[in-house]
């Protein structure tokens, strides 16, 4: 029963999550073709999709699967200078930008104004589903 009753979630989460999932798919071929191979990305949610499927060096903004120093600059609250630090240059965000803010984690802020659209995102998606491209200035 229960091998059904995931088939059944599958194909109902496919037909109403359809836009999001084609998106996904464009944002990712597109991310390959205008993303240089050696060029890093930071993403704060969703790395581990993106960096999977895009075959790209994803750092984890939120922490989860980076090195020690990484932990540690985001339990004290020193991610600022971060992306400067690590020459990363490409941001994936799949929130649209709040208060034109794009980036806001643990004294890592990055105005809008300070990065150029890549990819922008769809309009009216779901949060954690507006997948955008951006690289800073």
């Amino acid at each position: 029963m229960l091998p059904l009753l995931l088939v059944a979630k599958w194909a109902v989460d496919s037909r109403i999550r359809g836009q999001q999932i084609e998106w996904s798919r464009q944002f990712v071929r597109e991310l390959q073709r205008v993303v240089p191979e050696d060029e890093p990305l930071f993403q704060v949610d969703a790395s581990g999709w993106i960096g999977w499927f895009s075959r790209r060096r994803v750092v984890d903004g939120d922490g989860l699967v980076n090195d020690h120093a990484y932990a540690r600059r985001l339990r004290e609250n020193r991610l600022g200078g971060y992306l400067h630090d690590e020459g990363i240059r490409y941001i994936v965000q799949n929130l649209y930008p709040r208060n034109n803010i794009l980036v806001d984690i643990a004294g890592l802020r990055v105005p809008m104004e300070s990065v150029e659209v890549v990819i922008p995102p769809p309009a009216n998606f779901p949060d954690g589903t507006a997948f955008g491209l951006y690289r800073l200035k």
